[in-house]
């Protein structure tokens, strides 16, 4: 079920509908039977001391337990179905949020995967946790009113006076917080994403001497959000006593009025005690409503996130679903007509009129000052960025995209896992291809003398592993399986001199055996290889041409 904006809620009781009337029966089970011990005490008080009999106290008693055991029992029930309602709900959503916070990252928006993950626990935590059991109570709270107005009308107008203090105190406190609620949040989120970053810069801050300048800059935010944090808990503290007050003024004036009415004879002591307790459980899920007020606002907040992330999210732009027909002449692997980017916040295209066409063996080497559009370009042909004008057509033959495209990003990123495992793309590795995509990095060798080989741990992002290491490794991954398009963004910056020569030979190699290849660089060294040079300047095509003069082609890597 595709769920977008205000269908969502709707697509989440749709989806378990039939535990949710269950859910709704237990409640009303529940507070029905919430009635027992007032009619226990009535009979106890205006029958049984009166009566003196043994046998009617036992028989009331025997219900009375009877019918407690059946609200145990229905609670018990009802928490095990709200349980599985939130974990079908995370079931059902977490995949779909961690694709839009995903697509919307492709996108160049912001988004946080861990944040939009968190408001999905949030909401589920908030459905299985006591405020929305609260909730659920809330409205039978008129029926307590109205048993009290049976047992007298003036205790169910004492009812409704203080349900109706509760009411106001509740909305005064969470009136003038909530903004500074946000505050302090968000002061706190900037502290703990500071203290982040300055622990990954840790090397360069300690290298140059930075760490008292940067300590005392996290000292200032996290100051800031203790101050903040403060005056929220002292705001909901002075609010917390009054509210303690004005529930035990409660129980207290309840109890009063009772006996005053007693003393009137208009009441009788077994009345007293009952409209007391029924008091009591009358206003218990305001009480406790208004205590998890805070939790229903953040739940409330977060359920509008995930309804943003998920309205606003767009479809992925894969290269097996190519825009429009595939291209028509002969050999090309891809075709950009006209391709023009935007992104939003953005003031002049990133990309505008590119016409480029790569074909198989070919090599096209990308050039272009910094910010003329190179990297947004590789992206666009990738389909990881979908145009804003134009086409991209693709003839990618029968394979998947997974397997017929290859890409090696400007900053590489490995997975824990081990050397196979990420040059396989953690599918289930082919010790053949495995062994051809590093021999053709020129990496076989280096691998074999790791501790375990291919199955050596690269650990998380590859930290046990140098940077050269790393990006021959990425290097691998890009062309294992020998794909029909390879992309290569800056291939050679942490390679040195002998890592650079093995570079070639697999470029040389990959054009032999019919991928195209797309080279963004700037060292002169895979000019030797290069069939076109296309230059980029602000967005735009500025040249293409092939190299000026041909270059020996180095040997190619040994087997």
């Amino acid at each position: 079920m595709k769920l977008a904006g205000a269908r969502l809620w709707s697509g989440l009781l749709a989806w378990n509908r039939p535990d949710w009337l269950a859910v709704t029966g237990f409640a009303a089970v529940i507070n029905l039977l919430m009635l027992v011990p007032t009619l226990y005490m009535l009979q106890i008080y205006d029958r049984v001391l009166i009566s003196g009999s043994q046998w009617t106290l036992l028989a009331v008693s025997l219900i009375t337990v009877f019918l407690l055991g059946v609200m145990a029992a229905a609670d018990w029930f009802r928490s095990r179905l709200l349980i599985r309602i939130g974990l079908s709900l995370d079931a059902r959503l977490a995949p779909a949020v961690f694709q839009s916070a995903y697509r919307q990252r492709l996108q160049g928006r912001p988004a946080g995967i861990t944040q939009s993950l968190g408001d999905l626990t949030q909401v589920r935590q908030y459905l299985t946790g006591p405020g929305f059991l609260a909730l659920l109570d809330v409205p039978w709270v008129p029926v307590y009113v109205g048993v009290l107005f049976l047992l007298h009308p003036v205790l169910g107008m004492a009812a409704l006076v203080f349900g109706a203090l509760q009411l106001a105190a509740t909305w005064l406190s969470h009136r003038g917080s909530q903004q500074r609620v946000e505050q302090a949040q968000q002061a706190s989120q900037r502290a703990d994403g500071a203290a982040a970053h300055f622990l990954r810069a840790g090397e360069v801050i300690r290298a140059m001497g930075m760490g008292a300048r940067m300590r005392r800059l996290w000292q200032e935010r996290h100051g800031q959000a203790m101050r903040v944090e403060g005056e929220v808990e002292a705001r909901q503290a002075r609010w917390t006593g009054w509210s303690k007050w004005l529930r035990y003024t409660q129980q207290a004036a309840s109890l009063g009025v009772g006996a005053w009415l007693v003393i009137r004879g208009e009441l009788t002591v077994g009345a007293m005690i009952a409209g007391n307790v029924l008091t009591t459980r009358a206003l218990a899920p305001l009480d406790a409503w208004a205590q998890t007020w805070g939790l229903a606002l953040g739940a409330g907040k977060a359920f509008e996130r995930l309804k943003a992330l998920l309205a606003t999210s767009t479809h992925e732009h894969a290269p097996a679903l190519a825009q429009g027909a595939s291209p028509s002449v002969a050999g090309e692997v891809i075709r950009l007509k006209q391709v023009g980017v935007s992104f939003d916040g953005r003031p002049a295209p990133a990309l505008q009129h590119i016409d480029l066409a790569l074909h198989k063996g070919e090599l096209v080497l990308l050039q272009g000052a910094s910010g003329s559009g190179k990297t947004t370009l590789a992206r666009t042909v990738l389909g990881i960025v979908a145009p804003t004008e134009g086409r991209v057509l693709w003839q990618l033959g029968e394979r998947p995209a997974s397997e017929a495209i290859g890409y090696l990003p400007q900053s590489v990123d490995l997975f824990a896992g081990t050397v196979a495992e990420n040059i396989a793309r953690f599918a289930e590795p082919d010790s053949r291809k495995v062994i051809e995509a590093a021999r053709l990095a020129g990496l076989h060798e280096t691998i074999q003398r790791m501790p375990m080989g291919y199955d050596t741990p690269v650990g998380a992002g590859g930290h046990f592993l140098s940077g050269g290491q790393r990006q021959r490794i990425a290097l691998a991954r890009a062309v294992y399986g020998l794909p029909e398009l390879i992309v290569l963004d800056e291939p050679n910056a942490q390679l040195d001199s002998s890592g650079e020569v093995a570079l070639l030979q697999a470029l040389v190699q990959l054009k032999r055996r019919g991928c195209a290849v797309l080279v963004i660089s700037h060292r002169p060294g895979v000019l030797q290889v290069a069939d076109t040079v296309v230059t980029l300047a602000r967005g735009r095509i500025a040249s293409q041409a092939r190299p000026a003069r041909a270059a020996a082609l180095p040997e190619p890597v040994a087997a």
